[in-house]
């Protein structure tokens, strides 16, 4: 069992998987953190496309 943004259930259909929508719940924030001197260039375009 796992909680995921609703956004994502799509990306995890698989057959034998099953996403419900769970009710009652404030809306949850996501954070992002990498080291500073972190120079490979797949984090840096993560970060270039954040909004």
């Amino acid at each position: 069992m796992a909680l995921l943004a609703e956004g994502n259930a799509e990306l995890y259909r698989r057959p034998g998987v099953v996403c419900r929508p769970v009710t009652g719940l404030p809306p949850a924030e996501l954070a992002i953190a990498w080291r500073a001197a972190d120079r490979r260039p797949a984090v840096h375009a993560f970060l270039a496309a954040l909004p």
